[in-house]
């Protein structure tokens, strides 16, 4: 991408300084030639994953995989022999238990049968009477059942269980993303326990799923209250984290080798809206062998920026770099579930082309396709849109004029993607928009105004962290899977497009940070085709990254 700005940039600058001539033409026709050859091979670049190949790009993401499955399945074996270990033994409690029952019953049958003796014939004259026989022996006291033993500091079996809910869809992944860097820097097998990820999405590299070898609930909640401070900014490698030296319920300090019982063996820590150091506060519950961790903040860039500490340089060995770390996570993580593949299969040949051709475009990208896509994402107002959050994310029905409000405050999105339409789109290609906003009225409205250019779902918008099924069994009252699928199969569209006019919402930016392509996001607040928004700025915004 930087080259092809600066051949664009050198042509437009180059242009004014030419004078008049055959030679000066020749010169400026090169040069135009030039531009147009760098920008049809923008940045959708051969060497990034086909919009719709959800696989792992090991060729973007070092040896993250490797390293990391290798430690899982030393893990995972741990926790299996452990509970193994456990079951044998407290089979053999179990039994020694029944044995000793058992003894006792067959002493106590005894000791009656003896007191249910005949009486004895009358003794004769002067005769004395026998010694009384000696009492039955007690039964022994059966030794109670050994307990399990409990997972130590040094238990080879380490977890660390990602809980989030409730929480928006950027605020997820992003919290998601940081739970598996804990995992992986601080040696610990990662299990999904968040309500409605596994309703869309699938194990990819690995299980993540919760089996018999991990311990369960309860979990001994460690509070963080006033942790973090307002002065705190995580992106500032100058800026020193709150971390206490003692946690409230945690005993020993940070430098010290803690031991049960200061430290549990099974705890939850809940980091909501939270920022740690991660490096620091998380050494101090390395102690803990089964953690849960309630996060919603992205700390990938923040740990990849900076020049100090271990944990950093630990990322950057296994050869994750900045642009691309978010995107190796979630797809070494998480693979869309056929259902959601099938929801977006129609809109994504409108946008792109058949995903059934998908094998011979990834060999031709550009001779085949039919259009460019720029994908667009507008945030409307929860409260314009939607009831309240009590109504379980119920959509407001919106007058016509409510409805033309909406498309005059779209308008800047609009000039914002037709100005990147203009500087970006080779010119052997269509273009098509994506448009996704969180009103369906708004979506169909704009389909009406642009008929031949946008594409749109028919889903109606639901916010994942107040969609709730007050009627559904399930847990935190999750809906029916459908409503996740829908909204996934959104954001892989979204994430599919070549170049992004979007608001910096974690919804956003965790598609453009997934589709691999961070380099051409346009806001359309400050929209300058020629100067895409730095990941930086992404990183550095809301929930992080």
């Amino acid at each position: 991408m930087e080259g092809i700005l600066t051949s664009m940039h050198a042509a437009r600058l180059a242009v004014p300084r030419l004078g008049q001539g055959p030679r000066t033409l020749l010169t400026w026709l090169l040069l135009l030639s030039a531009c147009i050859q760098a920008h049809s091979h923008r940045d959708v670049g051969l060497d990034l994953p086909h919009p719709f190949d959800f696989s792992y790009p090991a060729h973007l993401c070092g040896a993250l995989r490797e390293t990391y499955l290798s430690l899982n399945d030393r893990i995972r074996q741990a926790c299996r022999d452990e509970a193994q270990a456990t079951a044998a033994a407290q089979a053999a409690a179990a039994a020694a238990e029944a044995a000793a029952k058992s003894a006792a019953a067959a002493a106590a049958a005894a000791a009656s049968s003896s007191t249910l003796m005949p009486p004895s014939p009358p003794l004769p004259p002067g005769a004395s009477p026998a010694p009384p026989p000696p009492p039955p022996p007690f039964p022994p006291l059966p030794s109670p059942p050994p307990p399990p033993p409990p997972p130590s500091p040094a238990s080879a079996c380490r977890t660390i269980s990602f809980d989030g809910s409730h929480e928006g869809f950027g605020d997820t992944v992003f919290g998601l993303a940081s739970t598996f860097a804990i995992a992986l820097l601080d040696e610990r097998a990662l299990v999904l326990r968040q309500d409605w990820l596994p309703l869309a999405f699938e194990p990819a590299s690995f299980d993540w799923r919760v089996t018999p070898d991990i311990p369960q609930h309860p979990f001994i909640v460690i509070p963080t209250t006033n942790i973090t401070s307002p002065d705190y900014n995580p992106f500032n490698p100058a800026s020193s984290a709150p971390n206490p030296s003692n946690l409230p319920g945690l005993s020993a300090p940070v430098s010290s080798a803690p031991t049960p019982p200061q430290i549990p063996a099974i705890a939850r820590v809940s980091l909501h809206n939270q920022w740690v150091d991660p490096e620091p506060f998380f050494s101090k519950l390395s102690g803990v062998a089964h953690l849960g961790l309630s996060w919603n903040r992205g700390v990938l860039f923040h740990l990849l920026a900076r020049s100090n500490g271990s944990w950093g340089e630990r990322l950057r060995a296994v050869g994750l770099t900045p642009p691309y770390a978010f995107s190796c996570v979630m797809r070494l993580l998480l693979r869309p579930k056929p259902e959601a593949w099938q929801l977006m299969r129609g809109m994504a040949e409108q946008l792109h082309w058949s995903p059934q051709q998908q094998q011979q475009q990834q060999q031709q990208q550009h001779q085949q396709r039919r259009s460019v896509a720029i994908g667009i994402h507008m945030r409307v107002a929860d409260g314009e849109v939607w009831e309240h959050k009590s109504k379980l994310g119920t959509p407001k029905i919106l007058n016509n004029s409510q409805v033309d409000h909406l498309l005059q405050q779209a308008q800047r999105v609009f000039d914002c993607a037709q100005a990147v339409e203009r500087w970006w789109r080779p010119a052997s290609l269509g273009v098509r928009w994506f448009f996704m906003c969180n009103s369906l009225q708004l979506k169909q409205a704009v389909q009406r105004k642009f008929p031949d250019k946008v594409v749109a779902s028919p889903f109606i918008p639901r916010h994942v962290d107040h969609t709730r099924d007050a009627n559904s069994t399930a847990p935190n009252h999750t809906g029916p899977p459908d409503w996740y699928q829908e909204t996934v199969a959104e954001w892989l569209l979204l994430s599919s497009s070549d170049y992004f006019v979007v608001p910096l919402s974690g919804f956003s930016r965790s598609a453009v940070l997934y589709s691999m392509r961070p380099s051409v996001v346009f806001m359309p607040h400050k929209c300058a085709p020629d100067s895409p928004v730095p990941l930086s700025e992404m990183a550095e915004t809301g929930c992080g990254v």
